[in-house]
């Protein structure tokens, strides 16, 4: 992971290999965030980003909104019903409460 640039303003960049050959780039410093499927090795993948990238297929877009696209993560309304069909939300301790409806 080390030498990987953000192709925007040049500072160091994460790239993370999720579930299903997903890989999540981001950039704390200028914030760009894309996800991507790829099945080959993680440098590989940095390449295969440069190359989006460079074709302009990066839309800005909130972060939240992108991982719930991706299946990473569900949205409230999806936790809720989870839940409501398995068990009422009064009977969850306040630690999963507080996890589950995090932002």
């Amino acid at each position: 992971m080390f030498g990987h640039r953000c192709p925007k303003c040049q500072s160091r960049i994460n790239l993370t290999r999720c579930f299903d050959n997903k890989i999540i780039v981001e950039c704390n410093k200028c914030k760009l965030f894309h996800i991507f499927e790829f099945h080959k090795k993680i440098d590989l993948a940095y390449l295969e980003f440069l190359k989006i990238y460079k074709q302009g297929n990066i839309t800005k877009r909130e972060k939240r909104k992108l991982l719930e696209e991706h299946g990473i993560v569900k949205n409230k309304t999806a936790i809720e019903n989870i839940i409501n069909n398995n068990i009422t939300t009064k009977k969850l301790p306040p630690i999963i409460k507080e996890i589950l409806y995090s932002d």
